[in-house]
């Protein structure tokens, strides 16, 4: 699972050995600090997502939820501080208007 906050890009897996247990990965580690400020936050050199925390479901599932709660604005790109990445969300945004549109 893809989730976008106004802090970043963040990929979502469950544990190879536990299935209770979720892979909240980022490729920036700043992403991950922003939302889970004070967790252990793992390098994993080679691999796709650089970064990860690994939570229990519920905690995850916390964390987003909470994500939601405070949503404050109207235009979320408008809400990125992060210039390279408001650009990014801008091109996924244009990609899948041009994609997922029905005609």
């Amino acid at each position: 699972m893809f989730i976008f906050t106004n802090e970043g890009l963040f990929s979502i897996a469950r544990d190879q050995d536990n299935n209770e247990l979720l892979h909240v990965r980022a490729r920036r580690i700043e992403d991950l600090r922003s939302l889970f400020p004070g967790k252990e936050i793992q390098l994993t050199p080679g691999r796709d997502y650089r970064y990860r925390v690994i939570l229990s479901r519920a905690e995850a599932a916390r964390t987003f939820a909470n994500e939601i709660m405070s949503i404050d604005y109207t235009e979320f790109e408008r809400s990125i501080r992060d210039i390279d990445f408001r650009v990014l969300c801008k091109q996924v945004r244009e990609l899948a208007k041009d994609e997922l549109t029905e005609d």
